[in-house]
């Protein structure tokens, strides 16, 4: 801090004198008052305003190098040429890039902030990743490289509008490409509606109850609903339309003994119809 003394100076004036300088003499004192304030105003400016940029520029190198080190981090990630390796809280794993089936980004609203997230499908498993995973960035930008037809500005568009879910299908194997809506419909005669759901189950369908009576069956490529009576079930749902999973809902359906008919449908038109009358 800067002090400033000012000299007072008494000046005697004969009585007929004091009148007239009285104005003049207090305006030089004000002038010269002002002056040296402004001038010790301006000097404690330039320290002050030496001193905020210093605090302001070092908090934002810090948050500068701090972020490089995250976004060049592989954090959980190593990378292969075909496949990663993921350390998972026991231990990791390796997933080859062709057994990833789909890549579905969104946002979690978590009350004050959104989260992104990234759910992993391989092999009928799922994985979710989130922008805090160490090693997110570099994992990002890698699925971008090895799947073509994701884009590369999906992780900024997401962003917007805030606390939307803003859920994007990034990639989806051939095989897995899903419907829109149902379209697949399929019946059972002399089969058992339990033996259907245990099958499925043991194939690696996860089953939950929809009602006392029915059941939702879901797996990478199908999401199916188990109902109608127990010895006439029905199955009905959005099944991906590919010549491997036609040859695995087969070879599954014959093992069930009894006879089963399914049809697949593109909008309102049949494209694919199967009869087992055995």
């Amino acid at each position: 801090m800067i002090f400033c003394n000012l000299a007072v100076v008494k000046i005697n004036l004969r009585p007929s004198e004091r009148q007239e300088h009285r104005i003049p003499n207090l305006r030089k004192a004000l002038a010269v008052s002002c002056h040296l304030l402004g001038l010790f105003k301006n000097i404690l400016n330039l320290f002050s305003s030496s001193e905020k940029s210093q605090t302001l520029s070092q908090p934002g190198e810090e948050s500068k190098k701090k972020f490089d080190l995250e976004y060049n981090d592989l954090g959980k990630f190593k990378y292969e040429d075909d496949d990663f390796i993921f350390q998972f809280d026991k231990e990791p794993q390796k997933i080859k890039w062709a057994d990833v089936e789909r890549l579905v980004a969104y946002k979690a609203d978590l009350m004050t902030i959104d989260e992104i997230r990234m759910d992993i499908v391989y092999n009928n498993w799922r994985t979710t990743i989130t922008e805090d995973t160490p090693g997110w960035f570099q994992f990002i930008l890698k699925t971008k490289s090895v799947f073509k037809s994701i884009p590369n500005d999906w992780d900024v568009k997401i962003i917007q509008p805030a606390f939307a879910t803003n859920l994007t299908v990034l990639y989806e194997r051939e095989d897995r490409i899903m419907p829109t809506k149902n379209n697949f419909y399929a019946s059972f005669e002399n089969i058992n509606k339990s033996k259907i759901k245990v099958t499925l189950e043991n194939n690696g369908w996860t089953c939950r109850k929809a009602s006392f009576t029915d059941f939702e069956l879901v797996n990478s490529w199908t999401e199916l609903l188990l109902e109608g009576d127990d010895n006439s079930p029905l199955l009905n749902g959005m099944v991906s339309f590919h010549k491997k999973n036609i040859a695995s809902l087969n070879i599954i359906f014959s093992s069930l003994g009894g006879q089963y008919t399914y049809e697949f449908y593109d909008d309102e038109n049949l494209i694919f119809e199967k009869k087992n009358d055995s």
